[in-house]
């Protein structure tokens, strides 16, 4: 498909159809330009964000961004210390945007606009780093993890925009650290945290990494340790709970408490069987595909890239597998590793020169595609079922419609 020329072009078939344009823009996706309009489309999925599902995160964001409306502009240091919710924690950026924000504004759609954009921004400057890599030795296989790679943690994922907007400020940084070992991108890393304090996790493991190395005498043990120790990580985190009080304490008791456990155990079991099974296939195809690697190709990864990211997912590994005994904590932590595994995948088949599918490519595409499916089904529950069709601003005269209202 021919590129389009210049920017006034794709803004003016932005404007008649933004998700012709958008897909216009992906094909030709080397263009400067091209990026941008990229850009401005997950902005405008923002924009068109459905979030009248009270059983979604997004419903809770909204009731608070109206809630804050209505307090003075005085409240504000009460907002940052939790007076209003859980008392005092690291993550301040997302209640300091969403109370700024409600001083010249109710309307949930600039809201979800506004997160969009921030998330749009880490997310596509991450798949800048892959798909720059990509362009040197293209290939089916790193195509399709580096695809996978995205499919993730999507646009979709909005819903959870704390969480999500700081796994993708994490990775941004953690991929330089890895790549040039230059500490000033741990600042970018550690910034995570104050979207998310979970992160405080993972910028642990990366800074035992970047002191001790690549120790993977160590690691491998710990990681194989984590099958067998899960139910460690529970009352360990409890214990952390008792020490730090306030605002953290509580918010660890929502992932390590009984009463969320039991909560979560009950959506998780009420939904279709196989999306349980598609989460295990995910889990164990990745870690078998990379253990794969690392008896018969290693020394195709000898990169520095490639074993600094082998050593720190291993760390990530050992972690995930203690915490799937916490359900949410688990879940979540889970996906940051297929992650980091998916880009390993991707830097792998980056080092082969072969067009034809893999034996690993191919035994993954199952697993792989029902994972996307799912990812889409879920997305459809707050997407504008209008955002595909022609007319910028045509899902904003009927915000309530979803595609999963058309579809499903």
């Amino acid at each position: 498909m021919p590129p389009i020329s210049s920017g006034k072009s794709y803004l003016i078939l932005f404007i008649i159809w933004p998700f012709l344009a958008f897909i216009l823009a992906l094909v030709n996706y080397t263009q400067k330009e091209a990026r941008m309009v990229v850009y401005l489309f997950l902005v405008y999925f923002g924009l068109t964000f459905v979030a009248e599902n009270e059983a979604m995160d997004s419903f809770g964001y909204v009731e608070t961004f109206v809630f804050y409306s209505t307090l003075p502009f005085k409240d504000f240091f009460k907002v940052l210390s939790g007076y209003y919710s859980h008392g005092a924690s690291l993550d301040f950026i997302e209640p300091t945007i969403t109370f700024l924000l409600s001083r010249f504004t109710k309307n949930h759609h600039i809201f979800f606009a506004v997160f969009a954009s921030l998330f749009a921004y880490f997310y596509l400057r991450s798949f800048n780093l892959l798909y720059d890599r990509y362009t040197k030795n293209p290939n089916w296989n790193a195509w399709l993890f580096m695809i996978f790679s995205i499919v993730v943690i999507p646009i979709t994922s909005l819903s959870g925009l704390r969480m999500w907007i700081a796994a993708w400020i994490f990775f941004l940084g953690a991929y330089q650290v890895l790549l040039t070992r230059n500490p000033k991108f741990l600042l970018l890393t550690l910034s995570a945290c104050l979207m998310h304090w979970s992160f405080l996790n993972l910028n642990l493991l990366l800074l035992i990494w970047y002191f001790a190395g690549n120790r993977n005498a160590i690691y491998t043990p710990l990681a194989i340790s984590s099958f067998f120790l899960p139910q460690l990580m529970q009352p360990m985190l409890q214990m952390i709970a008792g020490f730090t009080g306030g605002g953290i304490a509580a918010r660890l008791e929502g992932y390590t408490g009984e009463s969320h456990s039991e909560t979560y155990q009950d959506w998780f079991e009420s939904t279709a069987w196989f999306i349980q099974l598609n989460h295990d296939m995910i889990w164990y195809f990745f870690i078998a595909a990379i253990v794969l690697i690392r008896i018969f190709k290693k020394d195709v990864m000898k990169g520095k890239l490639e074993e600094n990211w082998y050593s720190y997912m291993l760390l990530l590994f050992t972690m995930v597998n203690f915490g799937r005994s916490l359900p949410d904590f688990g879940r979540r932590m889970q996906s940051i590793f297929i992650l980091f595994a998916s880009v390993y995948l991707f830097l792998y088949f980056l080092k082969l020169s072969e067009q034809r599918l893999r034996f690993i490519t191919v035994a993954g595409a199952f697993p792989l595609l029902l994972y996307t499916f799912i990812e889409f089904r879920a997305a459809a529950d707050s997407m504008s079922a209008w955002l595909l069709a022609p007319g910028l601003g045509l899902p904003l005269l009927d915000p309530g419609l979803t595609l999963a209202d058309v579809l499903f």
